[in-house]
């Protein structure tokens, strides 16, 4: 781990500015409490208790922040954070893409030891009839999604996923990967649709939670999703973010979450890449990919999550190892270099 020098610091959070996020206790009224604060509704999960509330203003979510926190019947109370957009793939001449090969091994359907690995992120487009059989139906959680041209980051990062799998598998296996589409047709998304994409790959079946995506803002409302994903049992490999600091970025620091660094060269952390100690391990932050007879370059701690993720899954399909002893043996093989 990292050094004690003294905390660098990013940015402050930025959030939507007439936005709270709110989860109730059960048997509370929203439509009531949310009238009580001069707010409407517009987004809801009951079965989550989790709930969106707009306000007419700035000042208003703001005075009414502090009503809600003293507020019984609520369980947490949230503003709605934006994360940072993710990196943008890179348009590159005369790069060889990737090639790695990975055969889909059909006579294992439904095996735990092949996992399904969620890659909650942008939308993602077709990887090529050898590839696109791994990859599942998506799920999206938000409306705005028109067809993306060039390579989307969510199609970069299933590549590096699958990349990664082969290459610890031996090139065959049964894992599947799920898009969870949290971003919007601009990039952009919040906490409200990470912690709906959280909740919806858990309920398709994820066993493996690729967040390769983060923020500065630590929300209350989404650390409680993930950390009922981990008590089921689920990994997470969350990116330590692209500044470079140390301080946290989340969801990457939150406990029982793989948070994953970048290396530029061996042994060397990356130039952009975050640190610190909540990071838990480092691999490498490039990957080329194809797309559509172009080859882009794909940098950052983002990459190097969706590494992490393809690794312990691929891992985890050659001996069905528990995750503990895949997490466990992972942080001693790519530990994070010195600052």
């Amino acid at each position: 781990m990292q050094g004690t020098n003294a905390p660098v610091k990013a940015g402050p959070p930025r959030h939507v500015s007439n936005e709270l996020i709110v989860k109730v206790k059960p048997g509370a009224d929203i439509d009531a409490i949310a009238k009580s604060v001069g707010a409407i509704v517009i987004g809801r999960d009951d079965k989550l208790g989790i709930y969106r509330l707009q306000f007419d203003s700035e000042a208003d979510m703001e005075a009414a922040l502090a009503k809600l926190k003293s507020n019984s019947d609520i369980a947490a109370v949230d503003y709605n954070y934006y994360f940072d957009p993710p990196m943008k793939p890179q348009p590159a001449a005369n790069v060889p893409a990737n090639q790695t090969k990975l055969t889909l091994d059909d006579s294992k359907p439904n095996d735990p030891c092949h996992p399904i690995v969620a890659v909650i992120d942008t939308q993602v487009q077709s990887l090529g009839s050898d590839r696109d059989k791994f990859v599942m139906k998506p799920v999206s959680v938000v409306n705005n999604v028109s067809p993306a041209t060039g390579l989307t980051h969510g199609t970069a990062m299933v590549n590096a996923v699958l990349d990664a799998i082969s290459q610890s598998s031996g090139g065959h296996s049964a894992t599947k990967i799920l898009p969870i589409v949290v971003y919007d047709s601009g990039e952009q998304t919040t906490t409200w649709n990470v912690a709906l994409g959280v909740q919806a790959a858990v309920n398709n079946g994820a066993t493996v939670l690729n967040m390769s995506l983060g923020g500065t803002g630590d929300s209350a409302v989404l650390d409680d999703i993930i950390q009922q994903a981990l008590a089921k049992g689920i990994v997470i490999f969350a990116a330590a973010g692209n500044q470079p600091v140390n301080t946290p970025t989340y969801p990457a620091a939150l406990p029982g979450v793989n948070a994953v660094t970048a290396l530029g060269a061996p042994g060397q952390l990356a130039s952009y890449a975050n640190y610190g100690s909540f990071v838990s391990m480092a691999l490498p932050g490039a990957n080329v990919v194809t797309q559509a007879g172009q080859s882009y370059v794909v940098q950052g701690t983002s990459t190097s999550t969706a590494y992490a993720s393809g690794i312990a899954a691929g891992t985890k399909g050659i001996d069905c190892q528990t995750w503990s002893q895949i997490e466990t043996a992972m942080q001693q093989k790519f530990p994070v270099p010195q600052k």
